[in-house]
């Protein structure tokens, strides 16, 4: 059996944003409702600097059939944290988007944020 490595590693806590159950039947007007009060709560974590990071992802990646993965955030709160915000964002709660929160590790130094 191979003895674990003890390296050293960074580790941030991320947020995988995808369609929702409901993405494509929730009415146009409650859409833009829903993603006008979650892109107000990124803004917002991200100036109390919970939110490192956030961006779009290009290309048909899907997180399951018919599901595109959205966006990427990283952010500085612990997995249990992050799953709480995200259950207090309507834009979740409602289907339009799912969210699937991980830890990402990396060599040190390898993501670096401004």
């Amino acid at each position: 059996m191979l003895e674990p490595l003890d390296l050293p590693v960074d580790s941030f806590t991320i947020v995988l944003l995808a369609q929702g159950e409901h993405a494509t039947s929730l009415p146009p007007a409650e859409v833009e409702r829903l993603e006008t009060e979650h892109i107000r709560a990124m803004l917002r974590s991200k100036a109390e600097g919970r939110l490192r990071a956030i961006g779009a992802v290009q290309g048909n990646v899907e997180t399951e059939p018919g599901r595109r993965l959205l966006s990427i955030g990283f952010w500085n709160a612990t997995t249990d944290e992050l799953r709480a915000i995200m259950a207090e964002d309507s834009a979740i709660a409602s289907g339009l988007y799912s969210a699937q929160v991980a830890r990402f590790v990396c060599s040190p130094g390898s993501v670096r944020f401004e």
